[in-house]
C-alpha cells in the first residue's frame, strides 16, 4: 500500500439518458470531496464513440450550474453510446481535473425497459 490520498469520489445521476435529446446529469460529491461555490469550473463532454449531432461537427458544448453542493449538467447526448463527463477546477492558467463521470445515452426502446 502506497501512502497516496484516494481521489475524490463523485456520484452521478442518472446513469441512463435518452439517446438522441438534451438531457441533465447531477454530480454530487461523496465522501470527503467538495465543490466551492466561489472556484471557477470547466465541464468537458467526451462522447465515447465520437457520435456528433446532426446539427454540426465536434464534443457537445455542455452548460452547468452549482445546486446546494451538487453540480447539474445540461448537455445533448448524441447517440446510443457512452459520455465521459469531466469536471475541472481552473485556477488561472491551469486546470486540475476534479472528476470523470460516465453516464450512457440509449435510445427510447431501451430506456422504456426501466428499471434497469
Amino acid at each position: 500500500m502506497t501512502g497516496r490520498a484516494a481521489p475524490p469520489q463523485f456520484d452521478v445521476s442518472p446513469k441512463v439518458l435518452r439517446a438522441d435529446s438534451d438531457g441533465e446529469i447531477t454530480i454530487r460529491p461523496a465522501g470527503d470531496a467538495r465543490l466551492d461555490p466561489g472556484a471557477s469550473y470547466k465541464v468537458v463532454h467526451r462522447p465515447a464513440e465520437r457520435l456528433a449531432s446532426e446539427a454540426g461537427p465536434g464534443r457537445p458544448t455542455p452548460s452547468f450550474r452549482l445546486e446546494g453542493d451538487a453540480m447539474v449538467v445540461r448537455s445533448r447526448f448524441d447517440g446510443e453510446q457512452e459520455h465521459v463527463i469531466s469536471v475541472q477546477s481552473v485556477e488561472g492558467e491551469g486546470r486540475k481535473t476534479l472528476c470523470d463521470v460516465r453516464v450512457y445515452s440509449v435510445h427510447e426502446d431501451l430506456l422504456a425497459r426501466r428499471p434497469w
